[in-house]
């Protein structure tokens, strides 16, 4: 139906979006204020026009009413508007779809009186509307818009916001203008024949396949957005360390990885191909931890063999959906779920982890991070196994078990809010997609008691907080009234995920396949201030004990690593 009247190219304007699905539409409306964020001084009235008239309109719509480009753009990154599912629409909307008559009649009245919220509305829940006769004048059309916002998912030109995660790290790196802390490493030797300029097409192709790969970070009235460029590609240098032992090469690559990003230029993914003595080469990879997690590292090796043998394919969601889908959820009835599980969990006292530091503790100061290492032998894994078979529990909650009864030892501390890394994919569609989806748990427990006890607790709470897990821990911290202060000083990583044989030497390559095997121990770093990660190795484990060296001496964190060595032991039976 065509309105009776028109308006002036000044008046408010009502700004229409649609799609197929909801991810489309997110994806459309994040388009739309790039554009907007890049060209500000586009007219109001041609931009509505464009979208108004001469577009197919889909199942999955978006309007606002605005009354200059500014405030679009406002309402655009607020998320304010009207949203609709033409399918959903029921009641006096179907209705009003229904009965031609009276749906003419409300648009004319409507669009007579100016009120343009209610045809928006209407539009929305899947009533037509002419909306050439809102334009009394002949408004232009703005070119390019319709390519700009039909793009492909990490269309050159989107900026995306940033999820609870990132926007953390966002912060720190802000705080701390050149911190290393968040560099994460990936460090391969690369066996049989290599193809040089098949691998650095592969490296290269990644932003294509992943386009938060291609992110830099920027800020528009101070909220940070990812702009994305997927022709932003990695950096691929070709070096040579000059050390010759083992450990002189180590401490090389670890000058390479600390090497400070600029999130504001990027490139955030630099790559390495090393030349060792010998014909060795090694392929060195660093990005910073704002943009992947450890499961995303997992699908960048396998996308980058597949690159490497010409096959390139990219996913149907980009981590720019997900950040639009944790919007939803934080906005919605399930983060009240979540808040409620978390309040009751951690409510009343809690005191900080009293752990033996050898110099003081500063909380406003980022950690500098080294390592110990060590390795459970299969002997003891399979007593631990043993334990968690007894007692139908898994064997990372055996491990996290025994860490916990070891921090109790430490600390003398009955009371203990202890990290638990998991991965907050809970949506299929993000399976296959690349970006900073973990999130820290923190579990709440107590060392003492007997150790079944403490494993069916510990089962119990651990599930439960995976369930509630879709709540990054700043809001966790916002809940309780603890924002900046850490929740979590010492966290639990048990690297079980899919693809997590590919980051170890498990894996095994065909001919003509990039063949990658770990060389050596180049850990990330991390953010605590003590942390485990544990990661299979053939029948066993290797463990990394990490540190902040700021406060803990090697020597100390050795003795750590022994007592709890023996609480394993102990827990398992093998003294």
């Amino acid at each position: 139906m065509r309105p009776a009247d028109g308006m002036s190219a000044t008046a408010d304007q009502v700004v229409v979006l649609s799609a197929r699905t909801p991810a489309q539409l997110a994806a459309s409306v994040g388009r739309l204020s790039g554009f907007l964020d890049r060209n500000p001084d586009t007219g109001l009235a041609d931009l509505a026009f464009t979208l108004q008239v001469g577009q197919e309109a889909m199942g999955e719509r978006y309007a606002v009413v605005v009354s200059s480009t500014e405030e679009l753009r406002a309402a655009l990154r607020a998320g304010r508007g009207h949203p609709g599912t033409v399918e959903a629409a029921r009641g006096l909307a179907a209705e009003i779809r229904d009965d031609s008559d009276l749906r003419d009649l409300l648009i004319r009245r409507w669009a007579a009186t100016g009120e343009l919220s209610r045809l928006a509305s209407l539009w929305v829940s899947g009533i037509e509307v002419d909306w050439s006769g809102l334009h009394r004048e002949a408004p232009g059309r703005v070119p390019h818009l319709d390519s700009v916002l039909s793009g492909p998912p990490g269309t050159a030109g989107e900026r995306w916001n940033l999820s609870s995660g990132q926007l953390a790290m966002y912060r720190d790196h802000r705080r701390w203008p050149e911190p290393i802390t968040y560099n994460l490493p990936l460090l391969f030797e690369i066996h049989g024949d290599l193809d040089t300029a098949a691998l650095e097409r592969a490296i290269r192709a990644q932003t294509r396949i992943h386009p938060v790969l291609s992110a830099v970070f920027g800020e528009r009235d101070g909220v940070p957005y990812m702009d994305i460029d997927p022709d932003r590609v990695p950096s691929f240098d070709r070096v040579g360390p000059g050390a010759t032992t083992r450990a002189g090469q180590i401490a090389e690559l670890r000058a390479l990885v600390d090497v400070p990003f600029d999130l504001a230029t990027g490139p955030l993914v630099r790559a390495h191909l090393v030349s060792l003595a010998g014909g060795r080469r090694l392929l060195l990879i660093t990005v910073h931890h704002i943009l992947l997690d450890g499961t995303s590292t997992a699908l960048l090796i396998r996308t980058l063999k597949e690159a490497y043998r010409g096959q390139e394919s990219a996913g149907r969601a980009t981590y720019g959906d997900f950040v639009a889908w944790e919007e939803a959820m934080l906005a919605g009835p399930g983060a009240r779920r979540h808040r409620d599980h978390w309040v009751r969990e951690l409510a009343g006292p809690r005191t900080a982890l009293a752990l033996p530091y050898d110099r003081p503790y500063d909380p406003e100061r980022m950690p500098r991070v080294d390592v110990v290492t060590m390795r459970l032998p299969p002997a003891l894994v399979t007593a631990l196994a043993g334990r968690a078979g007894e007692h139908r529990v898994s064997v990372a909650i055996v491990l996290f078990s025994t860490y916990v009864r070891f921090l109790h030892r430490l600390t003398g501390q009955d009371d203990l809010v202890t990290g638990l890394t998991a991965v907050a994919r809970y949506e299929e569609r993000f399976q296959d997609v690349v970006g900073q989806f973990v999130n820290c748990l923190p579990i709440r427990s107590t060392g003492t008691g007997g150790f079944p006890e403490l494993l069916r607790s510990m089962q119990r709470k651990v599930i439960a907080g995976i369930d509630h897990g879709a709540l990054p821990l700043p809001e966790i911290a916002r809940a309780l009234g603890a924002e900046g202060k850490p929740l979590v000083l010492a966290n639990f990583l048990f690297q079980n995920f899919d693809g997590a044989d590919l980051l170890t030497n498990n894996s095994s390559a065909g001919p003509g396949e990039l063949d990658l095997r770990q060389f050596d121990d180049l850990p990330y770093a991390g953010e605590f201030v003590l942390s485990v990660e544990f990661y299979r190795e053939g029948d066993g484990y290797k463990v990394f004990l990490k540190y902040d060296a700021q406060v803990f001496d090697e020597t100390t964190v050795r003795r750590m690593r022994d007592e709890w060595y023996s609480v394993m032991q102990k827990e398992a039976g093998v003294e």
